[in-house]
């Protein structure tokens, strides 16, 4: 389980990496639909989360770390973390996380 600082460290990385099934699932909450009827899409964008976290843990520690102690050092200006944010994403990508695999 994640807490709050290590989801807003990684949104960006969750994102691009699983962009597919991030779209389709929240196309079917616009669509209203009942999350009885969700259960395939709920379970891919755990699933793709999960690997973007690990991959992020084994292959971008320490883009994610300046990520998370930025936002930490900054709470009401999170802008001044915007280069370190693109770090992390560069990373997450060249190591092909998520549906990038």
């Amino acid at each position: 389980m994640l807490d709050s600082q290590e989801m807003n460290a990684a949104s960006g990385a969750f994102n691009l990496c699983c962009a597919e099934a991030y779209t389709r699932f929240i196309e079917l909450k616009r669509q209203k639909v009942h999350p009885g009827n969700m259960t395939k899409e709920r379970d891919a964008v755990e699933s793709c989360s999960a690997n973007v976290y690990n991959g992020i843990q084994s292959s971008c520690l320490e883009q994610f770390e300046a990520v998370k102690s930025c936002l930490s050092d900054n709470p009401k200006s999170w802008a001044n973390c915007a280069a370190m944010r693109r770090d992390l994403e560069v990373c997450s990508v060249k190591s092909n996380l998520g549906e990038l695999k």
